[in-house]
């Protein structure tokens, strides 16, 4: 019986040594933003496993007359500790000049907490997702911000 119990603990102990290194070093920026100049508010999540090989997430944007888009991430760019790019397809959009297949590049920064002091948003848009993601890859700064978040708060894990 002895032995049994002793074989249990160690699979369980095994597995979650398993569970934590699976997910150590995952890569995630969420948030729950308004922003200037117009007082958008953008909520989005995004993630990337531990090798950048698997990205995944959304990304909501909502104009101050209730318009909004919403997007599914396609790639994830971990600048520093505190600074994530990311893009995303658009998959639905009722904003004029924002249509399904658009792609948007947002980069967040984390100016630590409480949420409004120092984070910062910028964005984006190209004509396809595969442009935003290209312009993710290499790092590319968004053209237009930097936008002050005016109330809510973002945070960038590494």
């Amino acid at each position: 019986m002895k032995k049994i119990s002793l074989a249990i603990a160690l699979v369980a102990v095994l597995a979650l040594v398993f569970a934590a290194t699976a997910f150590a070093g995952t890569a995630k920026a969420t948030g729950g933003v308004q922003y200037t100049p117009e007082g958008h508010f953008l909520n989005f999540n995004v993630h990337e496993n531990k090798t950048g090989t698997k990205v995944w997430g959304n990304v909501k944007n909502r104009t101050p007359d209730g318009s909004s888009y919403h997007a599914k991430v396609c790639c994830v760019n971990v600048i520093s500790a505190d600074t994530v790019l990311f893009a995303a397809e658009i998959v639905a959009s009722d904003i004029p000049g924002i249509s399904v297949g658009n792609g948007i590049l947002i980069q967040v920064k984390d100016g630590g907490s409480p949420g409004t002091k120092g984070d910062i948003v910028w964005g984006q848009l190209f004509s396809t997702a595969a442009t935003a993601a290209a312009a993710c890859a290499t790092q590319t700064t968004p053209s237009l911000g930097p936008y002050a978040v005016l109330s809510g708060n973002l945070v960038v894990h590494k």
